[in-house]
C-alpha cells in the first residue's frame, strides 16, 4: 500500500525540509531537527502510556526518544487508508557491533541502567496497558508451535532437504524446549515483573556523539529484567558461536550496574536454554511457500544444529550455578 508521508507529517505543527526512507521508516529533517515517522501497531492508548513514559524517563536523566504530539494533541496520526503512525525524535548514532566486545558491554551496562529507571515508582504507575503473559506460557505456547511444525512434516509423504534436517534434529532440540519449560515453572513464583524494553538487540542501542542510548521504546512491556538481557545476549553470543569469554563480559557489566536474584538466574537459563533460533526458523520455512525452500532457510538450520555443541558448553559454564 502506497503511504504519502507529506500528508501525514501536516497533522503536525513542524516544518519538513527533507524526507528520506528507510527499514519501513520516514526520516525527516524539519524545524525541530531530524524526526522519525513510523508505522505504529498498537492502540493509542498504549502510544499515549509510551509518550509519558519516555518523558519520565528523560526527567530521571535516561535519554530517550519522545514522541511528538499532533495538532490535536493526539500520539498516534492517522492516514486515509488508516494507517497509524507516530513521529519521534531520530537519534543519529552507530548500532552496536557485533564484533566489538566493548560495545556490547557498554550496551549492557547502559540496559542495566534503564532497568534501574524502569523500577522508579513513576514509571511503574504510569503502565498499566497490558496484562503480561507469564513467561512459562510464553515458553509453552513457543514449544506447541514447535510441536505442529513437527506434525505438519511428520505428515508429509515427500519431504525436502530441509525437512529432512528439522525431522532429524527435532527431538534435540524439543528436549531443551521442555527442560526450559519446566525450570521456568519453577522460578516463576519468585520472579518480579517490571518494565523492559521488550525488544532489546543490537538495533535498538547506537552510540551517539553524547554516549550510548537505547532506542525504539515500542514494544515495551512488563515481564522480568531478565527477558531484555537473554534477547541481547542471545543476539550477540548467535553470532559470535556462543563464545563463553564474550557471554561472561557481557554478563559482568550488567551485573556491575545492577544485581540479579537467584529466580532470575534461573529465568535467564531457562530463556537461552529454549531453541529460540531453531523455533523461528522453523516458523519462517511454515509460513512460506514450501513449494520452493529457500536455501537461505537451509543454511541456517544447518548453522544452529552446527552451533549448538558451543551453545551447551556455554550454558554449562556459565550458568550451572543458576539451576542448583
Amino acid at each position: 500500500m502506497y503511504i504519502q508521508p507529506e500528508l501525514i507529517l501536516e497533522q503536525y505543527d513542524v516544518e519538513v525540509q527533507q524526507i528520506s526512507k528507510g527499514r519501513g521508516n520516514f526520516f525527516c529533517e524539519t524545524n525541530r531537527g531530524s524526526m522519525v515517522l513510523t508505522p505504529y501497531k498498537g492502540t493509542e492508548r498504549r502510544a499515549e502510556v509510551l509518550r509519558e513514559l519516555l518523558a519520565k524517563l528523560r526527567e530521571l536523566g535516561i535519554e530517550a526518544e519522545q514522541i511528538m504530539p499532533t495538532k490535536g494533541e493526539k500520539t498516534v496520526a492517522t492516514d486515509e487508508n488508516g494507517n497509524h503512525f507516530i513521529l519521534k525524535d531520530r537519534v543519529v548514532g552507530t548500532e552496536c557491533g557485533t564484533r566489538s566486545v566493548i560495545q556490547m558491554k557498554a550496551a549492557a551496562g547502559v540496559l542495566a541502567k534503564l532497568h534501574l529507571a524502569f523500577i522508579n515508582d513513576a514509571c511503574r504507575k504510569l503502565w498499566n496497558c497490558d496484562e503480561p503473559m507469564p513467561m512459562d506460557a510464553i515458553l509453552a505456547k513457543r514449544i506447541r508451535e514447535m510441536v505442529k511444525i513437527k506434525n505438519y512434516i511428520k505428515n508429509k509423504k515427500s519431504k525436502s532437504e530441509f525437512e529432512i534436517l528439522f525431522q532429524s534434529h527435532y527431538e534435540m532440540f524439543m528436549e531443551n524446549a521442555k527442560r526450559a519449560e519446566a525450570l521456568m515453572q519453577q522460578c516463576q513464583p519468585e520472579l518480579e515483573l517490571q518494565l523492559c524494553h521488550g525488544e532489546f538487540t543490537q538495533h535498538n542501542v547506537v552510540e551517539t556523539s553524547h554516549g550510548w542510548q537505547i532506542v525504539n521504546y515500542e514494544a515495551v512491556c512488563m515481564q522480568p529484567a531478565c527477558y531484555d538481557l537473554a534477547n541481547f545476549l542471545r543476539k550477540m553470543l548467535e553470532k559470535n558461536d556462543w563464545d563463553c569469554k564474550i557471554g561472561r563480559e557481557i554478563l559482568d557489566s550488567y551485573c556491575r550496574v545492577r544485581q540479579m536474584t537467584q529466580a532470575e538466574w534461573k529465568a535467564l537459563y531457562a530463556l537461552l536454554l529454549f531453541p529460540e533460533k531453531f523455533r523461528k526458523i522453523a516458523n519462517h520455512y511454515m509460513n512460506s511457500n514450501k513449494a520452493w525452500i529457500s536455501g537461505r532457510d537451509i543454511e541456517k538450520l544447518e548453522q544452529v544444529i552446527a552451533k549448538e555443541r558451543s551453545k551447551e558448553r556455554f550454558m554449562e559454564m556459565l550458568f550451572s550455578f543458576a539451576v542448583e
